[in-house]
């Protein structure tokens, strides 16, 4: 007779071979072997053969035949029945990588919501895959919280879904300054730990970006003669290089050769282009604004990176260098 640890092991290697069905369709007991020994490595091929009969005995899987090959593949009545359904690999790789997006909104007031979706998710992509919130993002922008924002998340998100116009109060973020804007929101999005909502500015007659957490005051502005405008993502994308937009420059950057295998084939901007100068230096060229996430960018990499053009980016970057040294003078 079997033991009680006995029993909680077959149960845990049955929910995990099952899990295998659900994201690879067809598998040879070997396979199945092969994988299950992977977390239970003590575990014998009779063992699994035995696994695999009581999950063919409940109706979970059938053995089904290809000439002289056989192969397990999961019950789609079972399947059905329990709501489960086949991903390919690409497709579960996507969910891992949104069940660990989806940390982002820890603390917000869609919590909850968020929860009971990963709950969801797990069933679907079981297993961690993706490395923790903690190290899934680039550490050094860190990341607001936004415990305290319930209101303008909530807002944000009524007049996305209901399609409404909306006035805001709003704190600019580089000058200490509260000005009223007329936007039509239709987006919400995430850029280095900050959510930030993209709306049609009617002022000025264009898309833009808005900091979530310096919106102060929220409300309708009821006009039915105003129609709803159309939002072009590749055109909102060529206009900025991260979030601030303005007047787009030609912008020629000179990486060192020593540093070019970090820089190769890694896409900065739509308009990016590269080539290699002759002392195999690479030059990178795009059209972008010259805003301060540009500058920034620039700067953190100022020892591997050198502005070739335009002399105002240039001297941009060198201002922003020197009051960075004042800082330490």
């Amino acid at each position: 007779m079997k033991s009680e640890d006995e029993k909680y092991s077959q149960a845990r290697r049955i929910l995990n071979i099952y899990r295998y069905f659900l994201s690879e369709r067809k598998l040879t007991s070997k396979e199945v072997y092969i994988k299950i020994k992977r977390k239970f490595p003590g575990i014998s091929d009779r063992s699994v053969q035995r696994d695999l009969k009581i999950l063919c005995d409940e109706g979970y899987i059938i053995l089904a035949n290809q000439g002289k090959y056989s192969y397990w593949i999961i019950n789609k009545t079972a399947a059905h029945r329990t709501g489960s359904f086949f991903l390919k690999d690409s497709e579960l790789l996507s969910f891992h990588i949104l069940k660990s997006y989806l940390n982002t909104f820890k603390g917000t007031s869609i919590a909850n919501d968020i929860k009971e979706l990963s709950s969801k998710l797990e069933t679907m992509a079981p297993g961690d895959v993706v490395l923790e919130e903690q190290f899934y993002g680039d550490q050094n922008i860190g990341y607001y919280d936004y415990s305290t924002k319930h209101y303008q998340l909530s807002q944000c998100i009524k007049h996305i879904t209901e399609r409404n116009w909306i006035e805001i109060v709003y704190d600019k973020q580089t000058v200490n300054e509260t000005k009223i804007y007329d936007i039509f929101p239709q987006f919400l999005y995430t850029y280095a730990g900050t959510i930030y909502l993209l709306a049609y500015n009617r002022k000025r007659r264009r898309h833009t970006t808005f900091i979530v957490q310096n919106i102060k005051s929220i409300k309708i502005v009821y006009d039915e003669t105003r129609k709803e405008p159309e939002f072009n993502y590749n055109t909102f994308r060529n206009q900025r290089f991260a979030v601030f937009d303005g007047e787009i420059n030609k912008v020629k950057l000179k990486i060192d050769k020593k540093y070019t295998q970090y820089f190769e084939k890694r896409s900065w901007h739509p308009s990016q282009k590269e080539k290699f100068d002759k002392e195999q230096n690479l030059i990178i060229t795009m059209n972008v604004p010259l805003t301060p996430d540009l500058t920034s960018w620039i700067c953190r990499w100022g020892d591997v990176l050198t502005v070739i053009e335009p002399l105002k980016l240039r001297n941009m970057v060198i201002d922003k260098i020197k009051s960075a040294l004042d800082n330490y003078s």
